[in-house]
């Protein structure tokens, strides 16, 4: 009998401990995980000049890495010099026709993959996201929040 009590009180102390995982908010309500809005925080994006970019990747890419790899950054004066064409990626220029090196820019979301397909071959950007890469010969990784 006490072995069977004992399996009946941990067996409550367990469905407490899910219950108030799956979100008890003390008022009687619940709340789950998937339900909850998360707020983006604003970024605070760093104008950067692609050729200052591109020229330091190509100058020492490992110092280009630690100076801008996860950074936020507002890229400006670039040229569109590709476009995917299943808009997965665009790729932008600098002003040296000369280097193998551009920034690659994948879309966060539909609406800018959207405006990426309004875009033209050679026309001027600005572009905003997070540098999610750096290397000596593609250049630069960018997750794009949005294109001017």
């Amino acid at each position: 009998m006490f072995k069977i009590l004992k399996y009946i009180f941990i067996g409550i102390i367990v469905l407490g401990a899910i219950g108030s995982v799956m979100g008890d908010n003390g008022d009687g309500s619940s709340t789950s995980s998937s339900s909850k809005q998360v707020q983006e925080t604003p970024k605070n994006y760093a104008e950067a000049d692609i050729d200052v970019l591109l020229n330091d990747a190509k100058n020492n890419a490992a110092k280009a890495n630690k100076d801008y790899k996860g950074k936020y950054v507002k890229i400006v004066n670039g040229d569109v010099f590709n476009i995917e064409s299943n808009a997965r990626y665009i790729s932008i220029e600098g002003s040296d026709p000369y280097t193998l090196i551009h920034v690659q820019c994948y879309p966060k979301n539909d609406q800018v993959k959207d405006a990426m397909i309004n875009l033209s071959k050679g026309q001027r950007v600005t572009v905003y996201g997070k540098i999610t890469d750096v290397g000596e010969i593609m250049g630069y990784s960018l997750d794009m929040d949005k294109i001017e």
